[in-house]
């Protein structure tokens, strides 16, 4: 709702991709993560360090599934960044290359 009020150009060029997806492979998409089958028990064995970056407004994947796979990854780093949802590299792309690059840099300097 914050990124709808406060980046309609982001929301206007978001509309216009969605609009240009094939059906077709949209439809592919959906109907894999609707037939999708629980792998919570998987997460366990992920054996490098991960970035689980997340917008608190996110209604698509939201906090109780991050914090799933946050509690269920060994060695992940949940990093939440307020006032956006699920696009939150195009919603505050600033916050989420900041995160992105201090994770690295951390995971590099464990090398």
């Amino acid at each position: 709702d914050y990124t709808k009020t406060n980046n309609p150009e982001l929301i206007k060029q978001l509309k216009k991709d969605f609009l240009q997806t094939d059906p077709n492979g949209a439809m592919a998409a959906l109907r894999g993560m609707a037939e999708r089958l629980e792998h919570t028990a998987m997460l366990k064995k992920i054996s490098v360090p991960t970035l689980l970056i997340f917008g608190r407004e996110d209604k698509v994947t939201n906090l109780d599934g991050a914090k799933i796979l946050n509690d269920n990854i060994p060695n992940s780093k949940l990093e939440i960044i307020e006032k956006i949802g699920h696009y939150s590299n195009l919603e505050n792309s600033e916050e989420f290359s900041k995160i992105l690059v201090d994770f690295v840099k951390v995971y590099q300097n464990t090398k």
